[in-house]
């Protein structure tokens, strides 16, 4: 082999490694750009597979059914005694118990009191309505002319609302305090009654109370 041949391939040789650098260099720029573009159309294939592909159907919201409430009936309770003959016009307090069991009094001399654990006034049984005779001061008080009332008088309820009762007084009994018959003017009855009750007698200044008590009864007309 020439010496020319020699110097002829070596030439050659290093004038092509440039080439395969070049061509290396080219790939390394080509493979991040397939990579960005690999990432590009696998994106653009998810939301192309979003888009086009089958959509969510949205899930409706349920409308709650409303619920019922029962508007409350109002609770009637007396509120007025009206009793012309003896110039009565006075509010009515409800009353229970006081500690003694016995029926309460009502808080200001110029009102009544209804028992609330019994019947309302027009209901079938006893109604039993107390009020005062006199103040603490000796003044009259609600009741001070209640013996009075004389059979065949009227005596007016007026309701909550607005509905008047009417009563008529058929007795009047008076009974020592500590006979009053409980049983029987709180009791049950046939038909609907008004008792208005009160103190009477004589007034006895160490125990502060009435020797008597006065009870009118009356029928709902």
């Amino acid at each position: 082999m020439k010496k020319s041949d020699i110097i002829y391939r070596y030439k050659r040789q290093k004038n092509k490694k440039p080439e395969r650098i070049r061509s290396f260099s080219a790939g390394l720029v080509f493979m991040p750009v397939m990579m960005i573009f690999g990432l590009l159309i696998s994106h653009g294939n998810l939301t192309a597979g979003t888009s086009n592909g089958a959509t969510n159907t949205p899930t409706p919201t349920l409308t709650p059914t409303p619920t019922f409430t029962p508007t409350p009936t109002p609770v009637i309770l007396p509120s007025r005694l009206i009793i012309a003959k003896i110039g009565v016009n006075a509010h009515i307090e409800n009353l229970g118990q006081d500690e003694n069991n016995n029926m309460g009094i009502p808080a200001r001399w110029e009102d009544v009191g209804w028992y609330e654990l019994g019947v309302r006034p027009g209901e079938v049984g006893n109604a039993v309505i107390a009020g005062h005779l006199d103040t603490d001061r000796g003044a009259q008080a609600a009741f001070f002319r209640l013996g009075k009332l004389e059979t065949g008088d009227t005596v007016e309820i007026v309701n909550s609302d607005g509905k008047v009762l009417l009563f008529r007084v058929s007795e009047k009994v008076v009974y020592p305090y500590d006979q009053v018959p409980k049983e029987y003017l709180f009791g049950t009855a046939d038909s609907a009654k008004l008792i208005l009750v009160t103190c009477k007698g004589r007034f006895n200044r160490s125990s502060r109370n009435y020797t008597d008590r006065i009870a009118v009864f009356a029928e709902l007309i």
